[in-house]
């Protein structure tokens, strides 16, 4: 009997110390915002993270006016850095939300002017609205992206 028991111990040990090994680490990480505008500032700083690539780099949405977000994305493992990782919009204090990104740095979201419109970016490049409009199906349509291979 206390073969079986000591058998029994070791086996739940192994098995307690295989599932340790086989654990995934994960860290958690404060990427911070785009400031907002302090004259219009009702909320205070906002932001969501929507996407991660292989190489580290986050994109997401930071809100820098009531209901106003901008889109960006970070450098591999850092922090959102406002001089830098803002994707900007089409046209000046409007909105644009990234959503997914690849393995390039090319992004996908949505932006906005009179309607919503999807853009794809050049390899960590911001927003050129010339050359990243994917454009709408119809007359009036809108358009999201919501991801990138």
């Amino acid at each position: 009997m206390k073969r079986i028991h000591a058998l029994l111990a070791i086996g739940c040990g192994l098995l307690f110390v295989a599932n340790t090994c086989f654990a995934q680490m994960y860290t958690v990480s404060d990427l911070g915002v785009i400031p907002v505008d302090k004259s219009v500032d009702f909320f205070g700083d906002n932001s969501q993270a929507t996407g991660i690539n292989e190489t580290g780099q986050v994109v997401g949405a930071s809100m820098v006016k009531f209901h106003l977000f901008h889109a960006w994305r970070t450098a591999a493992n850092r922090p959102i850095n406002p001089a830098t990782d803002d994707l900007g919009t089409r046209v000046t204090d409007m909105y644009s939300e990234a959503a997914a990104i690849n393995n390039s740095g090319r992004v996908a979201g949505t932006y906005a002017v009179a309607q919503f419109r999807s853009f794809r970016t050049a390899p960590n490049r911001r927003i050129n609205p010339a050359t990243d409009d994917l454009g709408a199906l119809g007359i009036n349509s809108y358009s999201h992206g919501y991801s990138i291979n």
